[in-house]
């Protein structure tokens, strides 16, 4: 059986277990059809409080570099920092965070749970793991 269809019937035999998603399909996808928006909306889901978009930055870049949040340079946060404000306006429109344009802040809201949720369930369910992994909530594996 091809890996693809393996992951899709992993995912679906978890599916009961996930709460609804609030999003229509196609909205669900657009929205998080991009490796960074699904980082913001992973990091967003892990804090209680409004995050600045350069610490997002630097955990986004910490991912993608396979560093250290710590030893990620400013060269490789901005790089980061300067698509993350279109993703999180992005991310916002679709109500799945809170974003504020003008502190450059960013915050979950009620969606953001649900969503983050499905999001780690479908990464876990795939057999082909790519080379950004998905944080658990409960373990905090994946540097976030």
């Amino acid at each position: 059986m091809p890996h693809t269809a393996s992951c899709r019937w992993r995912a679906f035999a978890m599916s009961e277990e996930l709460p609804p998603i609030p999003l229509a399909p196609d909205d669900f996808w657009a929205a998080l059809g991009n490796v960074r928006r699904r980082r913001v909306i992973l990091i967003v889901d892990e804090s209680d409080d409004w995050l600045h978009l350069k610490e997002v930055s630097q955990r986004v870049a910490a991912y993608e570099t396979h560093l250290e949040v710590d030893e990620v340079d400013e060269t490789q946060w901005r790089s980061v920092y300067s698509s993350l404000v279109n993703h999180c306006m992005r991310l916002s429109d679709a109500d799945l965070v809170n974003y504020w344009h003008e502190g450059r802040d960013v915050a979950s809201v009620s969606r953001t749970e649900p969503v983050a949720k499905w999001i780690r369930a479908v990464h876990a369910a795939c057999e082909l793991d790519d080379h950004y992994p998905i944080p658990n909530s409960e373990t905090r594996e994946g540097g976030i």
